[in-house]
């Protein structure tokens, strides 16, 4: 697959999440039988976290000379995205429906290494 296609699915794939956690927060907290957060800041602020990362692959697919850094930069947030999921669903008991994105996460930051690794760069 060419990293453009890859890149523009991983752009409208965080751009439903994104959406999704943005523009339906109590369907989505019901669905999932959670009370609402006490401080809403933190709710948005996490759920603009794969807005940003839609906003971050569709440039890097426009423009190849900024896509080694927004590449980087969106599979470290995936990573530490998979980490934060992990480690809350385990701690607070959360359903564990939400293992999935925090492995689509990982997922995510393993096939945005394939679009761009230094060590196929030190190889050529």
């Amino acid at each position: 697959m060419s990293p453009e296609r890859l890149l523009r699915i991983g752009a409208l794939y965080h751009g439903v999440m994104g959406a999704t956690l943005l523009l339906l927060p109590g369907d989505l907290l019901r669905s999932l039988e959670l009370q609402p957060p006490k401080v809403w800041l933190f709710y948005y602020g996490t759920a603009a976290a794969p807005a940003l990362a839609a906003v971050l692959l569709e440039l890097a697919r426009r423009r190849p000379d900024l896509r080694s850094g927004l590449c980087a930069a969106v599979g470290l947030g995936s990573l530490c995205a998979m980490v934060l999921g992990l480690g809350l669903v385990v701690w607070e008991d959360l359903p564990r429906v939400l293992l999935g994105p925090a492995f689509a996460a990982g997922l995510w930051a393993w096939l945005l290494w394939g679009v761009y690794s230094p060590e196929s760069e030190d190889a050529s």
